[in-house]
């Protein structure tokens, strides 16, 4: 199993305000789900947070997901968990805390895409990094080697 994160499809007005905001590349939320199952949540109110999937009906939710394994999934679920609790200045979202728990070499990447995409550090920036289309397709990243 890997660390997994997925990036959903809008399904409200806010959600399509934040997809076009950020890119319009089909993606306006993301989570993450850790190794041992753990979903890991960002929202305005809550900050970091551990979700049910079920209750935010994310099971049902079009998304794409990337999965990273090995040492750099480890990574991932140690920082994940480790922001649980925190809360974010409106300068964040939910993709921006997750980039902050990719190992350094992966952070760079996502943000070095942003750039040159012109795009803010969102789900649509980690799935133009990643190469996740809105079809629901899985990337696997087995590590940081050639990034």
């Amino acid at each position: 199993m890997a660390s997994t994160i997925y990036l959903f499809s809008p399904v409200s007005t806010i959600g399509r305000i934040v997809d076009r905001w950020t890119g319009g590349l089909g993606f306006s939320h993301a989570v993450i789900r850790t190794e041992s199952g753990t979903w890991i949540d960002c929202t305005p109110k809550k900050g970091v947070h551990v979700i049910d999937p079920a209750e935010r009906n994310y099971r049902v939710r079009p998304s794409g997901r990337v999965e990273i394994e090995g040492a750099a999934g480890a990574y991932v679920d140690h920082c994940a968990e480790s922001f649980v609790g925190n809360q974010y200045s409106d300068a964040h979202n939910c993709g921006s805390w997750i980039v902050k728990a990719l190992p350094p070499a992966l952070e760079s990447w996502v943000e070095d895409c942003a750039a040159r995409w012109r795009i803010p550090i969102s789900p649509n920036a980690l799935a133009v990094a990643f190469g996740v289309d809105t079809d629901a397709s899985a990337v696997e990243v087995a590590g940081t080697g050639g990034l």
